[in-house]
């Protein structure tokens, strides 16, 4: 999900494990409940619809929000955090 962040694509998940805390409505893509195919398809389609505008400050936003989960900046808040101790 990351991954399809950090090349613009926004992603249309389920609502478990840690995605609805990385996944923000609207700005990096979408959630649906567990096994709700139809709501999945809907929020595919929507980006799909958006016009040209509304789609590209998704895919920007999409990118965006990839750059809060940098390796370098995760390993240094890891390094930090294991000094501390």
């Amino acid at each position: 999900m990351v991954e399809a962040n950090s090349c613009g694509t926004p992603v249309v998940a389920y609502a478990t494990g840690s995605l609805p805390e990385v996944i923000k409505q609207g700005i990096n893509g979408y959630t649906v409940g567990y096994k709700d195919y139809i709501g999945a398809a809907n929020k595919v389609e929507k980006i799909i619809a958006m016009d040209e505008k509304e789609r590209e400050a998704l895919f920007k936003s999409s990118y965006t929000e990839s750059l809060k989960y940098d390796w370098d900046k995760t390993a240094r808040e890891y390094y930090d955090i294991l000094r501390a101790i």
